[in-house]
């Protein structure tokens, strides 16, 4: 922490200060410290390139190419403000003190606009929960959240402005609006001098309502509802019983993964099929719980189940997935929904041995935290597959390695756990149909001109593969293999070519289920549920028996009994999901000490 904010505070003071001496030009102290700004760029992104392999904007901009250019903007911004700056001090001109705080407020405001046009663009399915949940997230060059985007952008950016806004408040360029010369100034250049900082102002206020859910996130604030307390069921008191050879379970996450890909014929939004290998194993008996008619359909979204670690959350626990206290910048949460019991605690208990192959840094999000706290799973993600020597020590490739390696790495884990006849739950969280534009691996050819098309069928045949050896093994017979995206795409680009009235869901498959017979039509069609009926659901799929049909607040889609957003419809329990509840935040999201 010290070594940060000397970085962003001291380094770049000293560095100005230098510059002032080597020039030996007397400068004021509003000089320097915009000589400050403007190095704090730099330094800052140099700095974090060398040490982390990308900028600090690096996040939003991947490319190096990128990288050159913001800094090479921002250089260009610093040598022409300076060359401003020296100009004016040589005519004796100074910059009225209004101009200048007009010329920041502008540069702010600016930035803000361009922010949330970034924000519209980019995330096709932002919703509430997401923007509630990044704008409480720790500034975190790891994790990559909001906080940590406006700093990477913001900083490029001011020096932008500063530059340019001193270009043109300069004697030279622009003409200042004296009081003498007001009558002979047109009405236009006066209104625009004095407005424009109000109508950018009115601008960005319309535009962060409609994108950042300020209404929503009031009401948030204010609210206290009772559905949560008068409908959630312990799994602690639900009397689970398993039977008496206990299943073993593949928990496949797909990042992004929708039934969308499917052909208009299948339940998709799609002329083409683009997931024929997932269509295999569900036209050769696996189980899904259409939301239509149409021979296939998914899991449908609601708040507290749209993104990574939440859609993990809710479907393992069967509740909303609220941001726990504590994160720390390193994404670690020291308590992690403590009154959470989830598939994880349930099978832990049950002597599991459990373990989480993840494609990326585990730390993202807390999903780390999670993983450890919630079953004592083993966790190899990114950093632990480099060190024990699954890849080498230097191995990056998109968000750590792709998912045909994480499949060839689930494989030896498998491998190892059936030499034992303790039974095993392995979780694989996928990376590559991670917005923007997917990755598609030198493995696959690209017939499709969009990238993200491209990455779908590319997945598509990385899972098939896996599936196709995992169903030859010996351990088949006694494993139940589940296949569930993990949220909504939110690769926007994409899916504006496709029918916007299309109902987007989850893709949700079920292999191997220990149900005894086929279940009815009228339980698998025209089913209306989420993220929160996961959890019964895969329990009942490993032969586990519990009172009634209800753990957390969803339902076993298996029984046939309705599910909470069939008995008061999907709209209604999205808007709840949207309030508070004093009840989950005093059980769930922290435990009192005399509880512990």
């Amino acid at each position: 922490m010290l070594f940060n904010v000397s970085l962003i505070i001291l380094f770049p003071l000293l560095g100005a200060w230098i510059l002032v001496k080597a020039t030996r030009q007397t400068m004021k102290v509003r000089d320097v410290a915009a000589l400050a700004i403007l190095l704090t760029v730099t330094i800052g992104n140099a700095v974090n390139w060398f040490m982390r392999g990308k900028s600090v904007i690096g996040h939003v901009n991947r490319n190096p190419r990128f990288y050159a250019l913001h800094i090479g903007i921002a250089l260009v911004a610093v040598l022409a403000s300076y060359l401003i700056i020296r100009m004016m001090k040589k005519n004796n001109y100074t910059i009225r003190i209004y101009r200048f705080y007009t010329a920041s407020i502008l540069s702010i405001l600016l930035f803000m606009i361009i922010y949330i046009l970034w924000i519209l663009s980019t995330m096709g399915t932002l919703t509430f929960d997401i923007v509630l949940n990044n704008l409480i997230s720790p500034i975190n060059t790891q994790t990559g959240t909001f906080v940590n985007d406006i700093v990477g952008l913001g900083s490029n950016f001011a020096a932008i402005f500063f530059g340019f806004f001193t270009i043109a408040y300069s004697k030279d360029l622009v003409t200042p609006i004296r009081w003498k010369s007001r009558r002979s100034t047109p009405l236009w250049v006066r209104f625009t001098n004095r407005m424009s900082v109000a109508i950018i102002a009115v601008l960005v206020v319309s535009l962060s309502f409609q994108a950042l859910y300020v209404p929503q996130i009031i009401s948030y604030a204010l609210s206290n509802d009772a559905f949560f307390e008068d409908h959630y069921v312990n799994p602690q008191d639900a009397n689970l019983q398993f039977p008496e050879k206990k299943r073993n379970l593949i928990y496949i996450f797909v990042e992004s993964l929708e039934t969308t890909y499917l052909d208009k014929e299948r339940g998709g939004n799609h002329d083409v099929n683009m997931i024929p290998n997932l269509t295999r194993y569900l036209e050769g008996g696996a189980v899904n719980f259409s939301n239509t008619d149409a021979p296939y359909g998914g899991i449908q979204n609601v708040p507290g189940a749209t993104w990574s670690i939440a859609g993990m959350s809710t479907q393992m626990s069967g509740i909303p997935y609220k941001k726990p206290p504590g994160e720390r910048e390193d994404g670690y949460v020291e308590s992690f929904l403590p009154g959470m019991v989830n598939l994880g605690d349930i099978l832990h208990e049950q002597g599991y041995r459990q373990r989480l192959i993840a494609g990326a840094n585990a730390s993202f999000y807390g999903i780390r935290s999670f993983y450890e706290q919630h079953g004592n799973y083993e966790i190899y993600d990114w950093g632990k597959v480099k060190e024990v020597g699954w890849l080498d020590k230097d191995y990056l490739e998109w968000w750590g390695f792709e998912d045909r390696k994480l499949f060839d790495m689930a494989k030896m884990s498998l491998n190892e756990f059936s030499q034992s006849d303790q039974p095993f739950n392995l979780v694989l969280e996928t990376n590559d149909l991670h917005f923007p534009d997917g990755y598609t691996d030198s493995a696959c050819e690209k017939p499709f001109g969009q990238p993200y098309a491209n990455a779908i069928s590319c997945n598509d045949a990385a899972i098939g593969e896996f599936l196709d050896w995992v169903v030859q093994q010996d351990f088949y017979e006694n494993t139940t293999v589940i296949i569930n995206g993990d949220h909504l795409s939110m690769d926007a680009t994409y899916f504006q070519t496709l029918d916007q009235s299309y109902d987007r869901t989850t893709f949700s498959m079920y292999l191997n289920p220990a149900w005894d017979k086929a279940l009815p039509q009228a339980t698998l069609k025209n089913r209306t549920y989420s993220a929160l009926d996961v959890l019964p659901t895969v329990l009942s799929a490993l032969g586990v028996s519990f009172d009634g049909s209800q753990l957390g607040i969803g339902v076993d889609l298996s029984s046939g009994k309705q599910t909470l957003s069939e008995k008061y419809t999907i709209e209604y329990l999205r808007k709840v999901m949207e309030m508070r509840s004093e009840f989950y935040e005093s059980n769930i999201l922290t435990v009192s000490s005399d509880e512990n």
